[in-house]
């Protein structure tokens, strides 16, 4: 889990720090990383979910 925020705040400053003037590519980047994060969040909760399930 550590390893998927590292990874999505690394491309976050990469995409801070990068001196891009497309936006298209800034706004593609940002995209693909909103969807790793709500998939990241969508799957944790599904775990929470399950082990309540099972208690």
């Amino acid at each position: 889990d550590n390893e998927i925020v590292e990874y999505t705040e690394k491309g976050i400053e990469h995409v801070l720090n990068s001196k891009v003037d497309n936006p298209l590519f800034v706004f593609a980047s940002s995209l693909i990383l909103f969807g790793l994060l709500i998939i990241y969040l969508y799957f944790e909760y599904n775990l929470i979910e399950n082990e309540s399930e099972h208690n």
